[in-house]
């Protein structure tokens, strides 16, 4: 699999993501999928809304933590639940903390506004990253 550097960072992360947004539809195949994927990549995304997916990933992703670059979303619905949202996925997946969140659902220039506002969404998920639960936005 073909390595790139996300972004600013130092960090290479595979060319292809694995979204667990599709892992309810065969829950008996899930731990062995995501096994397949980390397999071949390391890179693996979440969200919130996904239902039991992050259930079945975190079954998957034990004893693999340190392989992976893990990374969930928090809706733009849901910017005033943005600790409970992070500390609910993190239970869910069975880990300490992502290396990237990052707002889900942000699609125009009235809500970007409502992200960026003083004590909003993004003040939230920087405050996420300063307590250690994550590691970028």
């Amino acid at each position: 699999m073909e390595m790139r550097k996300l972004g600013k960072t130092n960090l290479q992360v595979s060319a292809i993501g694995f979204g667990g947004a599709r892992l309810n539809e065969h829950p008996d195949q899930a731990v062995a999928t995501v096994h397949k994927a980390l397999d071949h990549g390391n890179f693996i995304d979440t969200a919130r809304d996904y239902g039991h997916s992050k259930k079945y990933l975190g079954q998957a992703l034990q004893g693999r933590r340190q392989e992976l670059f893990l990374a969930t979303k928090v809706a733009f619905n849901y910017a005033d639940l943005v600790q409970e949202s992070i500390e609910t996925s993190l239970a869910q997946l069975e880990v300490d903390n992502v290396d990237l969140i990052y707002a889900h659902g942000c699609n125009n220039a009235e809500q970007y506004r409502i992200l960026m506002r003083e004590q909003g969404m993004l003040h939230k998920l920087e405050r996420a990253c300063s307590e250690g639960l994550a590691q970028f936005i």
